[in-house]
């Protein structure tokens, strides 16, 4: 049965030609993605693509569905907008995904209840989240850069949201560690000492072992992973670790903690926090997807 959500997994196929990059910007896994189009290529019994490689090529029978499914789901989006207007709902209801920045969902939602203390919105935390199949309004994500003396600056994902914030990846410690006795950290001294990274189940330790793959950089000797900020900032306080943590957005977590931030040697690396949305948003949504944007412009 073709649908509304294969329709949706289809047109983003077709913007990147690229299966990886269209999952992570319609937050599945990849295999679940290939299937999709398989089975969509299986029920119009033709085939959509040419796999060259790694790679596909929308055909030209894929060029003729296109043309078709974005008027479908237009279609879709018109009968939405004609059946609310139709019943004059307003709704109340929002549900936001957070994949990046849990920090500061506290302040977040306290400062936007504060404005619209009616807003009812639900929270789903975690990576990675679907937001086709949750049907979730709003998601906060993110995607990497790096940048070194001897690149250009390169982005490891094109983002398909809007970009809320950039903030630069740093070595954080405590004042108690070797490091805080160093000038300038140099890059060979950081393999010397044990590090905590994000679990790459996380979106912060996904982005960074992106970067690990794609620019063979030597990972870091890694005594754990941790998936929680929180614990993993306590750890490094106690003066035997160091970490890598996002300047801006980690910034509840470290200064709890009283960590020192040093910037890498010898590259930067930044997080950029983009706000992805559904293409119908109800105007409480809409309020609040112009809130984040203030929100994080602010930080």
């Amino acid at each position: 049965m073709i649908t509304e959500k294969k329709l949706q997994y289809f047109i983003e196929v077709c913007k990147t030609e690229n299966i990886s990059s269209a999952a992570r910007n319609l937050f599945i896994a990849q295999p679940a993605l290939s299937k999709t189009i398989q089975e969509l290529e299986e029920e119009l019994h033709y085939p959509l693509f040419d796999r060259q490689g790694k790679h596909i090529i929308l055909n030209e029978n894929g060029r003729i569905f296109q043309t078709y499914a974005k008027q479908i789901l237009a279609n879709y989006d018109g009968a939405r907008a004609a059946l609310a207007s139709n019943n004059q709902t307003d709704d109340k209801h929002i549900s936001f995904g957070v994949s990046v920045c849990s920090q500061l969902l506290s302040d977040i939602l306290g400062g936007f209840y504060e404005k619209r203390p009616d807003a009812n919105i639900t929270v789903h935390t975690g990576y990675p989240l679907d937001c086709m199949q949750d049907h979730l309004d709003l998601v906060l994500d993110a995607y990497p850069q790096l940048t070194t003396p001897s690149s250009d600056t390169e982005s490891l994902q094109k983002p398909v949201g809007d970009i809320l914030m950039s903030e630069e990846i740093c070595i954080a410690y405590a004042a108690s560690h070797p490091f805080a006795r160093e000038t300038a950290i140099p890059r060979s001294i950081l393999y010397h000492y044990p590090c905590i990274l994000p679990s790459p189940e996380s979106r912060m330790g996904d982005l960074l072992d992106d970067l690990w793959k794609r620019y063979i950089l030597r990972p870091l000797q890694s005594s754990s992973d941790v998936n929680n900020s929180y614990v993993q900032c306590e750890l490094v306080s106690q003066g035997r670790y160091f970490t890598l943590v996002p300047q801006k957005s980690w910034r509840p977590a470290y200064t709890a903690n009283n960590l020192i931030l040093a910037p890498l040697p010898n590259a930067k690396i930044y997080r950029h926090i983009c706000l992805y949305r559904q293409p119908y948003l109800s105007a409480l949504a809409q309020e609040f997807a112009d809130y984040l944007h203030t929100y994080f412009a602010a930080l």
